[in-house]
């Protein structure tokens, strides 16, 4: 394989990425919904450390236990804030239609 062949395939992986970041996010809107339901706050510290743990443990070493955390704290923020703007957005709608 040549370069553009390996950039052709690390494309590839990081639109697949791309795809589970947002699979992850539209979850996340489904669980936020639940938690509002329940009156369970958005952000569950304990959880947040048990993902990370597990990630840093599944990793099979290429990536450092450092960025594995920073990666995915982004990731968990920023789906974290996806899922404040969905439960902000359906209780608007909810107060709308009263």
């Amino acid at each position: 394989m040549n370069i553009e062949d390996w950039r052709e395939e690390i494309d590839a992986v990081d639109s697949e990425i791309l795809k589970l970041i947002n699979k992850r996010a539209r979850l996340a809107v489904e669980v936020g919904a639940l938690k509002a339901k329940a009156g369970v706050p958005i952000y569950d510290k304990e959880r947040e450390q048990n993902v990370l743990d597990r990630l840093c443990e599944e990793s099979d070493g290429l990536i450092s236990e450092d960025a594995i955390v920073e990666i995915f704290k982004q990731i968990i923020q920023e789906t974290r804030n996806v899922e404040v703007r969905a439960v902000d957005s359906i209780q608007i709608t909810r107060r709308d239609i009263r």
